[in-house]
């Protein structure tokens, strides 16, 4: 039996939601027509890179079907998905400062010829600074996700508050 829609309807997300659960692919599908729109223009708010948006798309879609277990309300598909592409992009970006921020080391490329000419800080020093980023983390652990988004698009999309 082949569903088609016309007009979305909780009902109808219902039906394919557990469907998909039973392991019917066609109605997961289904779910990725009706919502890919949405998932791929909010994933683009927020990685400007084709590519990468592609990838973090794709890490929504199988985010979303592993877990689709733990979604609630049957009805509510498009928030549950949205939340998901919204974490999927805020982690990819995180992901990909971390790997800017990452400063190369002499194990990190192999060769241990080279002088150390950096004015590499005391160890006291870096220990300190890991000591505060540790702090800040987990102090960013502990406000709401609502918070978490306003304070990641203000610092990292300069957006206004």
């Amino acid at each position: 039996m082949v569903l088609a829609r016309r007009f979305p309807t909780a009902d109808f997300d219902q039906v394919l939601v557990s469907r998909a659960r039973a392991g019917d692919s066609e109605a997961f599908t289904l779910l990725m027509r009706e919502y890919g729109g949405a998932v791929t223009r909010l994933v683009r708010q927020f990685v400007r890179d084709v590519d990468d948006a592609r990838d973090v798309e794709q890490e929504t879609w199988i985010r979303a079907a592993s877990s689709l277990h733990t979604l609630r309300d049957e009805g509510r598909v498009r928030p549950w998905l949205k939340a998901i592409a919204r974490n999927s992009s805020l982690n990819f970006i995180a992901a990909r400062k971390r790997q800017q921020g990452r400063v190369a080391t002499f194990d990190d490329c192999g060769t241990e010829d080279f002088e150390d000419t950096s004015d590499a800080a005391s160890p006291e020093m870096h220990t300190l600074s890991r000591d505060s980023q540790r702090k800040v983390w987990e102090v960013l652990g502990g406000l709401s996700e609502r918070d978490r988004t306003a304070l990641f698009l203000r610092e990292y999309r300069e957006l206004a508050y």
